[in-house]
């Protein structure tokens, strides 16, 4: 009898010795704990959103945006470049003529050069040299050949539409405003990609405490087996118990597995929003999921709101683009009335040299003064632009109503949020705490046969689905806060003040 039990004891130690485990339990697929090895590089929150602003291409792409508009800036005011006009003709003229007196044959050369500028005022001074040559075989023609140079001062101001340049300044003002749109829609378009990198740094985050989660209850499944094992050897469980608790050992090897995998995509994922694709290291997070101990203030989050929302500078913007729009399209309904005022002198001589001189030391002059005025009778066109331009204007006032309680509301939401999330995670770490108690209370009772493998998974899994719960209610608190500052336009803000 005493040998049928020794031999049956023998067989049993054989084939449980076929449920033992090792490390490569715990890390399955050689994946070892590599976050820990000596290829990883670990980054501060600061660090990686300082790598995001220097490499993201939707960030660089974001700058080239704004650098394009810039130059639309010096389109606008080429209105007022130096315009510098330089001419040579000559001209052979052989034409048989009805009069004997005019000769056979004319040559004509023309030299002309003329700087123009218009000024802010509406103003466009130019002034012109000219210089004709002229030699003909007529012996009816005193200077041959002959010199004929010119000096001509000109001003042209537009006194009705465009008095004294008010459209073209406004042109220019409407231009800068575009360009300050632009730059905050391509500040917009920096922070929105910006959270994405902070939510994909805590995203890593979250997934390095969940492989310690998993870690830990690979662990708990470990040992619990183990028990069972010893247990089953002295005969105080029957078999089917040593089988549930292997079946629950080797499901957190599966959960293991895939939390390796998810961090694993986030890694990959975080290192092409770093444009670090080429990196053969690991990047990681330093910081940890936690709480933020000082309380949100609703009326600070507002004063920043309406301090740096760029929605709100746009919607102003808006307006003021309007009001200049408007006093354009009422100028518009003026006449052009168009002054020009000229003064030139000339020299002739038939050597240049001297024409040139004459200029000057003769008094030859020319004056000139004309006003031109054009006016539809119906200007229908510009009546039109003007009604319109009041009801655009009309329409951006209200818009900017809008915008206002509009921040009103997101960011009382957003607080009310942050607020709401950061009570639920400190609620779940206590139900996390009390898990942890339940368990360890169990575990005792089943150390003196007064509970079951049943019950013991049952609880591991309370334990598992409680911490799951406080790292994911971490998470949404992470991320409510990066909304937050969304809402507020403040995320850039905290770590670069200029980022384009």
């Amino acid at each position: 009898m005493h040998k049928k039990i020794l031999i049956i004891l023998i067989f049993l130690s054989l084939a449980l010795s076929t449920y033992s485990i090792g490390e490569e339990d715990i890390y399955p697929a050689g994946y070892a704990n590599s976050s820990e090895g000596e290829d990883a590089v670990y980054l501060t929150l600061e660090e990686v959103s300082q790598l995001s602003l220097n490499n993201n291409f939707d960030i660089q792409l974001a700058k080239f945006d704004a650098q394009l508009k810039e130059t639309d800036l010096d389109s606008a005011r080429s209105i007022y470049d130096t315009i510098i006009e330089a001419e040579a003709q000559f001209k052979d003229d052989r034409k048989k003529t009805a009069s004997s007196l005019a000769g056979t044959s004319q040559e004509t050369h023309n030299y002309n050069f003329g700087i123009s500028q218009k000024l802010p005022t509406g103003t466009t001074l130019g002034l012109d040299f000219d210089n004709q040559r002229y030699w003909t075989d007529s012996s009816f023609v005193e200077v041959n050949p002959a010199h004929d140079s010119s000096a001509k001062l000109t001003l042209k101001q537009e006194l009705g539409r465009n008095f004294f340049g008010i459209r073209d300044r406004s042109n220019i003002k409407i231009t800068k405003i575009d360009i300050q749109n632009a730059q905050y829609t391509s500040l917009d378009k920096i922070e929105q990609t910006l959270s994405v990198v902070q939510e994909t740094y805590w995203r890593v985050a979250q997934c390095l405490s969940l492989l310690t989660i998993r870690q830990d209850m690979l662990l708990k499944a470990k040992e619990l087996f183990r028990i069972n094992q010893e247990k089953f050897q002295r005969g105080i469980i029957e078999k089917p118990q040593l089988i549930a608790s292997e079946a629950n050992l080797r499901q957190r090897e599966i959960d293991l597995l895939l939390a390796q995998n998810e961090l694993e995509f986030y890694i990959n994922e975080f290192k092409l929003l770093l444009n670090l694709d080429n990196l053969d290291k690991t990047i990681l997070p330093k910081e940890t999921l936690d709480l933020v101990s000082e309380a949100i203030e609703l009326s600070q989050a507002l004063k920043a709101a309406f301090q740096h929302r760029r929605d709100y500078s746009l919607a102003k913007n808006e307006v003021e683009s309007k009001k200049i729009k408007l006093v354009m399209d009422k100028n518009n309904l003026w006449p052009e009335i168009n002054l020009e005022a000229s003064v030139r002198r000339n020299g002739l001589n038939n050597h240049f040299s001297q024409a040139f001189k004459n200029i000057s030391s003769e008094d030859n002059p020319e004056y000139f003064l004309g006003l031109k005025v054009t006016l539809p009778l119906q200007n229908s066109q510009a009546r039109s632009e003007f009604n319109k331009a009041k009801i655009q204007k009309a329409m951006a006032l209200i818009n900017l109503k809008k915008t206002e309680c509009k921040i009103l509301v997101d960011i009382k939401d957003s607080v009310r949020n942050c607020d709401i999330l950061e009570q639920r995670a400190r609620k779940q770490k206590n139900v996390v705490n009390l898990q942890e108690e339940k368990l360890e209370a169990e575990l005792k009772a089943y150390q003196y046969g007064r509970s079951d493998t049943d019950t013991i998974i049952r609880y591991q899994d309370d334990l598992l689905l409680s911490e799951l719960l406080y790292t994911q209610a971490l998470m949404d608190y992470k991320q409510a806060l990066i909304e937050l500052s969304l809402k507020e336009n403040t995320l850039l803000d905290q770590y670069f003040k200029d980022a384009i």
